[in-house]
């Protein structure tokens, strides 16, 4: 009979282990129907609103960039420019109106050199006709031998070298030596006029105090030959 007894009491026992346990598990468990408060899983169920990784410092939306909204600008002389590494570069930028595209060809100077030359000896005529001398033939009456004439050269051109072109487009004959003097032009030569006479030049209205063969050129210069009877003081 007590063994009977014991074996009851057992059972119930387990029973009610049994049915507490079951009780608890329920209580734990999480309803899928239920709503959730927000408030205490946060982590689980909240989400923050999708937003782009942007550089606040690049945005235009951003007020701590008002210095970049410039970019929204057409007449804008400086553009930024976001790299894919999110570095900022800045560039220059002409205005539209003087824009051209990276394909435009450069505008080249087209400027030639140029050079004016004319060849007088009226102290020759001068002298010829107080001292009873006779001139090549080649020599004009008013000593004009040529007029101002102008003509393109090469940078580093010499005066000597653009006068033998000069008298050979004009076919005008000249003995120059290899140092640059210049002993004739047009026939009439050093001493022709006197021991003090022959042919000096000037360039822009200054005598040069060295040979034409190494006088080099600028363009605009006015070149004159002049022949002297006085070493130069009458010219």
């Amino acid at each position: 009979m007590k063994s009977n007894n014991l074996k009851r009491l057992c059972y119930v026992v387990l029973v009610f282990i049994l049915v507490f346990s079951m009780s608890s598990c329920k209580r734990e468990d999480i309803d899928p129907n239920t709503v959730v408060d927000s408030s205490e899983s946060t982590s689980l169920y909240e989400t923050e609103p999708a937003t782009e990784n942007v550089d606040e410092s690049f945005s235009t939306d951003s007020e701590q960039a008002s210095e970049l909204r410039p970019v929204e600008k057409i007449s804008v002389k400086q553009k930024y420019i976001k790299n894919d590494d999110g570095a900022v570069n800045k560039t220059d930028n002409n205005d539209n109106n003087n824009n051209v595209g990276n394909d435009a060809e450069p505008i080249e100077n087209n400027t030639a050199n140029t050079y004016t030359l004319s060849i007088t000896c009226i102290n020759a005529v001068s002298y010829a006709s107080s001292h009873n001398i006779t001139l090549p033939a080649a020599i004009p009456s008013d000593g004009v031998i040529l007029k101002s004439v102008t003509a393109e050269f090469n940078d580093g051109d010499s005066v000597m070298k653009v006068l033998k072109s000069t008298l050979k487009a004009n076919g005008i004959s000249c003995q120059i030596t290899s140092g640059g003097y210049v002993r004739s032009i047009g026939g009439l030569a050093e001493f022709d006029c006197g021991q003090q006479s022959g042919w000096m030049y000037k360039v822009n209205g200054i005598l040069p105090n060295v040979s034409c063969k190494s006088y080099k050129l600028t363009s605009g210069d006015k070149i004159e030959f002049i022949y002297t009877c006085n070493l130069g003081n009458d010219v």
